[in-house]
C-alpha cells in the first residue's frame, strides 16, 4: 500500500504532501488512531493543550499579527467557500490563522535557528513580511493586475487585511477580481519561496506573477462554466500546476 501522492497535492502544497507520503502505512492493515503528540504517553490532557496555547498566544513574544484580528463569524465560511483549488483555501486559511511554517513561527518553536527572511536576510519572516513586505514579493504584487491594492506594502496582518478585502467588495465579481485572485498569488509566492529555501531555485516575480495568472484563467473558466451550466455536474480542477 502506497499514499495516493496525486489527491494529496490536489489538498495540500507540495511540502505538506511529502511529509504526510512520508508517514509509513500499516502493512498489518491496522487502523489509525488518534495520538496527542504533546505528551510522552500520547493521550489528550488538559494541562499540556493549556501550555501550547500560553506558547501559541499573540501576546507571547510573537512577532506574527495574522492571529491579533478577530474576524466577523461568517468570515471562516467565506474562506472555505472559495472557488479555488482546495489546497488554496486551506493554504489561506493557515495564513489567517497564522499556522505558515515561516521562520518566525519555527524559531519560536525552537525548530530554526534564525527567524530571519530567507531571501532577504534582514528582516524576521512573519507571514505578512513573506507575503506582502519582502522586496521579491512586492515585486510579484506590483507586477500582477492586483498592484492597485496599496494596502499590501503596509499591512500589518494578514487576517486583518483579507477581511477589509472581502469588506470593501460590493459584488461577487469584485470578490472575485480581488480576493479569489489574491489567494492564488499568495499560494505561488510561496510555492517560489519554498523553491528557494528547499531547492535553492532563483525567485523570478515575472515568472511567479505567470504561474498565478495562469491558474487564475483556469479557475476563473472554471466558475464561469458553472454559472453557465449550473446543473450541469462539473468535475474540481484537476490540472493545476503543484
Amino acid at each position: 500500500m502506497e499514499w495516493n501522492i496525486r489527491k494529496l497535492r490536489a489538498l495540500v502544497g507540495e511540502e505538506e504532501s511529502q511529509a504526510i507520503s512520508a508517514i509509513p502505512i500499516s502493512l498489518a492493515g491496522q487502523g489509525d488512531f488518534l495520538v496527542w503528540h504533546y505528551t510522552k504517553l500520547g493521550i489528550y490532557e488538559v494541562h499540556s493543550d493549556y501550555q501550547l496555547a500560553l506558547e501559541d498566544h499573540p501576546f507571547r513574544g510573537s512577532s506574527g499579527a495574522s492571529s491579533l484580528t478577530q474576524p466577523p463569524k461568517h468570515f471562516w465560511k467565506l474562506i472555505w467557500a472559495l472557488p479555488v483549488p482546495p489546497k488554496i483555501r486551506n493554504f489561506w486559511w493557515r495564513v489567517c490563522c497564522n499556522k505558515l511554517a515561516t521562520k518566525d513561527n519555527l524559531y519560536r518553536r525552537r525548530c530554526a535557528t534564525s527567524p530571519s527572511c530567507p531571501i532577504c536576510g534582514a528582516i524576521t519572516e512573519t507571514i505578512e513580511h513573506l507575503l506582502f513586505h519582502c522586496n521579491r514579493t512586492r515585486a510579484v504584487w506590483f507586477g500582477s493586475d492586483l498592484g492597485f491594492l496599496s494596502s499590501i506594502g503596509v499591512t500589518s496582518s494578514a487576517r486583518a487585511w483579507t477581511v477589509s478585502l472581502f469588506e470593501n467588495c460590493t459584488n461577487d465579481k469584485e470578490r472575485k477580481d480581488r480576493v479569489d485572485k489574491a489567494t492564488v498569488v499568495g499560494w505561488f509566492i510561496l510555492k517560489a519561496r519554498n523553491d528557494w529555501v528547499f531547492n535553492h531555485s532563483p525567485i523570478e516575480p515575472a515568472q511567479v506573477v505567470r504561474q498565478a495568472a495562469s491558474l487564475w484563467r483556469e479557475v476563473y473558466f472554471h466558475s464561469v462554466q458553472e454559472e453557465v451550466s449550473p446543473s450541469t455536474s462539473t468535475q474540481s480542477i484537476q490540472s493545476h500546476p503543484s
